[in-house]
């Protein structure tokens, strides 16, 4: 698939190739050992609002993975700028930057926009050789300014599926929302590369944006070891910021039905935005004796979590590629949805369902819990497919795609 990518991007329409002999050394695509084949010593930027240190959510996840894997597997320096950084960088194995806003504007909603300047300073001082960005915002369009004044490649990694609509709700409510948006749609058209994460944001992106991913590269997660599950009870989890689009409240619902199994236990596990509908979710689901609310977890403990489950449960309204089907999937956990489905791959595969309503749900997730050999299997075969598709690997091919971004220089030629 990746391959296949890469080679429709050669094509006589498109000028850009990222497979090449480079000035100094060789770029591949196929990948060679425990490190990446080039040998020179690039510096590479991820540029994100927050790092996975101050808030866990799935683009920030994905950034520290691939920072990490940039630092132990590759020749290249990383460093993360971001606005929103841990108290003690030290224990990182990668370098972590901060950029400010406005000083005159600080107790203001000034905005993304508002950040630019700081950005631009930071970047200046880091002078890399490529710069990757993972979340929507204004954030896109800073990064792809300072890359397109300094003659330096920008690439843009897909992170929610809404990113690509035509008017897509970019940045806070401020005064200067609207040039937030505006600074953002300025980042994709100058973005030099994207990278999708599914086939559907691609054919999004294309539609909608008039751009062309120049690869699809899903999430990627460690593997981990197999751990056998208990037997009973039965753990559904739901695993989110609990926030309006995650819907909480119907995991809450969902729960209610279930009130009179003792064998079925529902765990719920995020940060909560303290609106209404999260407080009366977590207040639903502490109400029934086979319901808890964790609060917000770390990732080991989310992956402790996932561990012991047997079914995960989303209800957002929309996802780009959850990174909780990713961990589920790797440990044997089915995956059970109301609106996501991911590029079809939970019915293509058979590891879970997209119910598309809340009442089907109740009726897969009723079937999931009493027929054991099917949600055994369906485990067993997600555990196969994660392994085989969302490992490291897939961040070792975006290395590959940034090395390429700096041999190749900037291109405009990927509409």
């Amino acid at each position: 698939m990746f391959q296949q990518s890469i080679r429709a991007l050669q094509s006589k329409n498109c000028t850009a190739r990222l497979s090449f002999q480079g000035p100094r050394s060789v770029v591949s695509l196929a990948g060679s050992g425990n490190r990446t084949a080039s040998t020179t010593m690039s510096t590479i930027c991820i540029l994100e609002p927050t790092h996975w240190g101050r808030f866990q959510g799935g683009a920030e996840i994905q950034s520290h993975f691939l920072a990490n894997h940039i630092a132990d597997k590759t020749n290249h320096t990383v460093v993360y700028l971001s606005r929103f950084i841990p108290d003690d960088v030290s224990t990182y194995r990668y370098k972590i930057l901060q950029y400010q806003g406005p000083r005159l504007l600080r107790h203001l909603r000034w905005g993304q926009t508002g950040d630019s300047i700081s950005i631009y300073q930071q970047l200046r001082r880091i002078d890399p050789d490529v710069i990757l960005q993972m979340q929507a915002g204004a954030y896109v369009g800073a990064g792809a300014f300072y890359a397109k004044r300094n003659n330096k490649p920008f690439v843009w990694y897909i992170a929610s599926d809404r990113d690509l609509e035509a008017d897509p709700p970019v940045g806070t409510e401020s005064p200067f929302k609207p040039l937030d948006q505006r600074f953002f749609q300025y980042g994709i058209d100058n973005a030099d590369y994207i990278i999708a994460q599914t086939k559907f944001q691609e054919r999004m992106l294309l539609a909608n944006l008039d751009r062309r991913a120049v690869a699809v590269v899903p999430n990627f997660h460690p593997v981990p070891d197999v751990v056998e599950k208990p037997e009973s009870p039965l753990i559904v989890s739901w695993i989110a910021n609990l926030k309006p689009l995650k819907r909480p409240q119907l995991f809450a619902k969902l729960a209610e039905a279930f009130k009179d199994r003792s064998d079925v236990f529902f765990m719920m596990a995020g940060r909560s935005d303290e609106s209404v509908e999260s407080r009366r979710a977590i207040e639903t689901l502490g109400s029934l004796p086979n319901g808890k609310y964790l609060g917000e977890l770390t990732l080991d403990e989310v992956n402790s979590l996932l561990e012991k489950s047997h079914v995960l449960i989303n209800t957002s309204e929309y996802e780009g590629f959850p990174n909780t089907f990713v961990q589920a999937w790797l440990r044997s956990v089915p995956t059970l949805s109301i609106n996501v489905d991911p590029d079809d791959i939970m019915s293509t595969h058979s590891i879970g369902k997209m119910s598309g309503s809340l009442e089907r749900l109740v009726d897969d997730l009723r079937e999931l819990t009493t027929n054991s050999e099917l949600r055994i299997s369906s485990g067993n075969r997600a555990r196969n497919f994660s392994v085989e598709s969302f490992s490291l690997d897939n961040a070792a091919k975006v290395v590959r795609i940034l090395e390429a971004a700096i041999h190749q220089g900037k291109i405009q030629t990927l509409r």
